[in-house]
């Protein structure tokens, strides 16, 4: 398949590139997945990265996670961060 990039700015797909996009997501053949090259510009991905690995203090804005039957709706931003250091939000 030929690259489509879509953008926030164009918004939309032609409906033979999203087929060929539920193909790929929905197919047994497919990997299960869909990457959207150029779907942001980079500021934005910087920035996002930043905010989330330099900015937020995990402890002040979220609780520890300990179990996946605390999530459902309405419930409490959650985090985990493992021995070297990795972070997992869930909100």
């Amino acid at each position: 398949m030929n690259p489509t990039y879509v953008s926030l700015e164009t918004g939309f797909l032609d409906d033979e590139v999203l087929h060929s996009i539920r193909r790929e997501v929905y197919h047994s053949e497919g990997p299960g997945y869909f990457v959207f090259r150029k779907f942001i510009p980079i500021e934005y991905t910087k920035h996002i990265f930043d905010y989330w690995t330099k900015i937020v203090v995990p402890s002040k804005s979220h609780k520890k996670f300990i179990s996946r039957e605390l999530l459902k709706p309405g419930s409490p931003n959650y985090y985990t961060e493992s021995a070297n250091g990795s972070r997992t939000f869930y909100n």
